[in-house]
């Protein structure tokens, strides 16, 4: 029925730097790259079946449905559907097919719905009795008798995604692409559009290519999975294989809201420098165990402690309209005290006793002075015990700042 055969497609799209001069530029030479949407795919689909089309944003999962359908033509392959070429025959092959996309409509935004239907009846030249039986089919699995009559551009995006995939079957299409049917739906909804697929495959033996993110979808209405990424075909086969493949796999991501501290943007360079300094500048590993262990114990004492620090900064917010404003004091505070601004031997010693007992060296120095071997033996212990101490201190005067701050919430309402 469907027979797909090393498919290719690519789009030259412009790309224009920044800046008015680049825009000048463009406008007598422009830049192009190319995207490789599709990359050699194949696949054969039979006569009644029920695909699930798969794959991240951008995988050619569109770009496929409007070769399949006609809309583009690939640069080469070839694809045969029910004897014809989509692009090649269009007009016929668009007679058997029935195309719903979840973000755009084939409905006229300000006509009641029904008007939409007889339109589209008198487009794909409809029988009166074929259409009228479809129009009766449609309503009543649909449930949508009550609102054909209702301008599209009133209707929810439930109704209006229940008359779409309606209007894709009132020429009794043989082949029914599903791109994002059920998006933006409500659990009702989506149920409802679910059991009406499944009537239509199984009482028309319509065959339908789904494309969706969703899941549950999927396992729904489909046996067998196609699975694309970057324009190639990575699974062809059942759901069990996909979750077999795949679902050991586990993929961790990370979004951090705020701005990357300088501390850590410039450690990167210090650590690249130092892994290639000559023999007698390169930081090495402590010799000792215990030193090494006192450095472990050191940096996450550290790392309490700046979370200890944090949390009494955001406590503030209960206090002030502007916590961002005292963080960002507080940081260039305890980066200037940590010896990020000047180097603390530079301190006179008087300053220096006090600042390397107050915490903010603590969450720095002390472990790199550890490690290093700078601090050994019982000087290194007495570290660890200030670093003990503040972390205790901080800890318990954020508990004692949250329980006054939570008298200052005021609830209104019932």
């Amino acid at each position: 029925m469907i027979e797909v055969k090393n498919l290719n497609k690519t789009f030259k799209v412009t790309r224009r730097d920044d800046g008015r001069l680049s825009a000048l530029k463009a406008l007598f030479k422009k830049q192009y790259i190319n995207i490789n949407a599709l990359q050699d795919v194949s696949f054969n689909i039979k006569e009644g079946e029920m695909v699930g089309y798969i794959g991240p944003n951008g995988a050619g999962k569109s770009t496929t449905i409007k070769i399949l359908s006609g809309v583009l033509m690939p640069d080469s392959g070839t694809c045969v559907i029910n004897g014809r070429v989509p692009w090649k025959e269009r007009i016929a092959h668009v007679k058997e097919i029935g195309v719903v996309f979840g973000q755009r409509s084939q409905l006229w935004w300000d006509i009641p719905v029904i008007d939409s239907f007889n339109l589209l009846r008198d487009i794909y030249k409809v029988p009166e009795k074929e259409y009228k039986e479809n129009l009766k089919m449609v309503t009543d699995l649909l449930d949508i008798e009550k609102i054909i009559k209702t301008p599209t551009r009133q209707l929810s995006l439930g109704q209006r995604m229940r008359c779409e995939i309606s209007a894709s079957l009132l020429h009794s299409p043989k082949i029914l692409f599903l791109d994002e049917p059920t998006i933006g739906l409500d659990a009702v909804s989506k149920r409802a559009v679910r059991e009406f697929i499944s009537n239509i495959n199984r009482e028309k033996k319509t065959t339908l290519i789904l494309t969706t993110h969703d899941m549950q979808d999927i396992e729904a209405l489909t046996n067998r999975i196609i699975l694309i990424g970057k324009g190639r075909i990575l699974l062809d086969g059942s759901i069990s294989d996909l979750k077999e493949k795949y679902n050991n796999k586990k993929t961790l991501s990370i979004e951090y809201s705020g701005q990357v501290p300088k501390s850590f943007v410039r450690f990167i360079p210090i650590v690249f420098i130092a892994s290639i300094l000559p023999e007698p500048f390169r930081l090495k590993a402590p010799e000792h165990p215990e030193q090494f262990l006192a450095f472990l114990i050191s940096m996450l004492l550290a790392f309490l402690l700046v979370v200890a620090f944090c949390m009494l900064i955001y406590i503030t917010t209960f206090y002030t309209l502007s916590p961002m404003g005292i963080r960002m004091v507080m940081s260039s505070l305890v980066e200037f005290l940590a010896g990020g601004v000047i180097p603390l031997p530079f301190f006179p010693d008087a300053i220096r006793k006090i600042i390397n007992f107050i915490p903010f060296a603590s969450m720095q120095n002390t472990p790199y002075r550890i490690y290093s071997g700078n601090i050994n033996g019982m000087g290194a212990v007495y570290s660890i015990l200030l670093q003990l101490f503040w972390t205790i201190v901080l800890v318990v005067g954020g508990k004692l700042l949250i329980k006054k701050a939570l008298k200052r919430i005021v609830v209104q309402g019932g």
